[in-house]
This record gives C-alpha cells, sequence and structure tokens, in this order.
C-alpha cells in the first residue's frame, strides 16, 4: 500500500482513476478499494481531494501564486470548484485563509509546510513565531544535489511531541532491511504531510538510507526517490524540543533573506553517522528544502 500511495503522492494533479492505481498494484479495483479504504481509512476520491488542498494550501502560503494558480496545478479544472473544496476541508476560502496565516493567527500549529511532493515537516511552529525559539544554524550552504533513492518504512499517524514515535520507526528500518549497524548510516527523514493541515491520523512519516550503495542490496526495497536539483542544506544541532524553533528559522528568516522559495519536492531531515551528542543533549541535523528563485 505505500507504494500505491506514492503512486498517488507523484501523480495527485493527473486525473487518476481506481483503475489506473489498482492496476499500478496489481490488484483488482474492487479489492484495491476494499484494502485502500482498511488502511487509509478514507476512499481513494477523499484521499486524492484532500492531498489536492495540502498541496495547494502549502503553495499559497510559501510562494507567491495566485489562488487561481494553486487550483490548476494541483489538479482542479477551475478556481470555483476548488474553492469548495477548500472551504470543507480547511473551513476558509483559499484567499482569506491565506491572509490569516500569513498575518500569523493561528499559525502557531504549523511548523513548516511543503510543495508539491509536499512533504509538510511535522515540528510544531509553536511559540516560535515571535522569535522566542528560533536557534541558529551552524552553518547554510546552497547547491546542486543529485537524485537519491532512498530505502524505506513509514508510519501513520500523530507524532508532534511523541519521540517514541521516531524510535519505533528507527527500529522498523532496522528491522525491515536487516541492518546490523544502522547508527553507521546516514539517516533521511521525510514527512509527507503539512502538520496543521493534515489530519493528525492522515500524517506519514518515512525514514531510510540510501539504497544505491552495494552493501545496501536488499531484496524488493521499498523506494523513495528525492529529485536532483537545487537545496538549500542548513545545519542545526537542536534540542529534542528545538526542531520547531529550526525549520521556523529555516523558513522565515534563511530563505527570505536569500530571495528564495520552496520548489516542488520532498523536504527532509538528515542525520550522519555519531549525530548524537549526548552530553550536550543535541542532536547534528541538516535541514534540506528544495528551492528556486523567489518569482
Amino acid at each position: 500500500m505505500n507504494r500505491s500511495l506514492d503512486y498517488i503522492e507523484d501523480h495527485f494533479h493527473s486525473d487518476l482513476s481506481i483503475h489506473e492505481i489498482a492496476s499500478f498494484a496489481g490488484i483488482s479495483p474492487y479489492h484495491f478499494h476494499r484494502i485502500f479504504q482498511a488502511v487509509t481509512g478514507e476512499s481513494l476520491y477523499a484521499c486524492v481531494i484532500r492531498l489536492r488542498i495540502e498541496r495547494a494550501a502549502a503553495r499559497l502560503l510559501t510562494t507567491s501564486i495566485s489562488v487561481t494558480e494553486a487550483a490548476y496545478s494541483c489538479g482542479f479544472n477551475d478556481a470555483a470548484t476548488f474553492s469548495r473544496a477548500f472551504k470543507k476541508q480547511l473551513g476558509l476560502s483559499p484567499s482569506i485563509w491565506r491572509r490569516k496565516k500569513q498575518k500569523g493567527q493561528d499559525f502557531g500549529k504549523m511548523r513548516k509546510i511543503d510543495h508539491a511532493h509536499t512533504g509538510g515537516s511535522g515540528y510544531n511552529f509553536s511559540n516560535s513565531m515571535n522569535g522566542k525559539w528560533l536557534i541558529t544554524p551552524l552553518g547554510v550552504d546552497l547547491k546542486e544535489e543529485p537524485a537519491r533513492n532512498i530505502a524505506y518504512v513509514r508510519r501513520q499517524g500523530a507524532f508532534a511531541g511523541d519521540p517514541g514515535f521516531f524510535r519505533d520507526l528507527y527500529s522498523d528500518m532496522s528491522r525491515r532491511y536487516g541492518l546490523i549497524s544502522p547508527e553507521k548510516k546516514r539517516i533521511y527523514v521525510i514527512y509527507h504531510n503539512p502538520l496543521g493541515i493534515t489530519p493528525d491520523q492522515q500524517l506519514r512519516v518515512s525514514m531510510g538510507f540510501e539504497a544505491d550503495e552495494p552493501e545496501d542490496a536488499v531484496a524488493n526495497p521499498d523506494v523513495i526517490r528525492l529529485e536532483e536539483g537545487l537545496y538549500i542544506q542548513a545545519r542545526y544541532e537542536p534540542g529534542n524540543r528545538e526542531y520547531g524553533g529550526a525549520w521556523s528559522d529555516l523558513y522565515r528568516n534563511i530563505l527570505p533573506s536569500r530571495g528564495l522559495e520552496p520548489r516542488d519536492g520532498f523536504a527532509y531531515e538528515r542525520y550522519a553517522p555519531d549525530c548524537h551528542d549526548r552530553n550536550r543533549g543535541v542532536t547534528r541535523v541538516d535541514i534540506c528544502v528544495p528551492v528556486q528563485k523567489l518569482k
């Protein structure tokens, strides 16, 4: 089912049909419908509409795109249909929702939002909007990154403020791929949904490692692709409760100061081997965001 969800995520702006996705999954449309709803808790149609609204909301908040452009870029055929679906899901029209978020009203629920694969990232902006919790990066780089294939495991559900969620995900990854020394690998954490827009029960997080290395060859891995392109990479050393301040600093301060905005693609956290400093209670992490020049 993860691969089917990845397919939907990659093609959410297209005219997806249950026959197309069931064919991709290799099962009948009837069985796919039953399994999909049992696993995800929503119908395929509801899932596609929710993803489109999430992506559109993310773009409205993090770029200068117009409401009409957001509608068409996220698979809606007209702005009126988009506005009705947006209001039904988020309670406000797209333009009013955008104005309130940009003014900071109710923005404290959100950590970082993304863009068209649109991994939202998942940490809370709460109390960081006034600068109280913003933390300073150790360094910032703007560089072209190659494409990377990440062998992953995934969990779904609420995770904010729950370190056990990520410990369990790490254990899942080690067991799934038979990793003897996972602490010696670079670990990637990919957030698929924007926190504060996606319902908690639908939040998805993937954790994995680069699958292109010969020693990491595994049978039939689940693979997610991080596309090549321009990324901003900011290195932080947050404590357990400071990740939101790191993401907030990157989006509120670093991107605007460099004339950049998010582009389509997954944003992610990357952890090097031996990234934990237990004496100081911090973890070294690179936050990587696909970017483009402000339009």
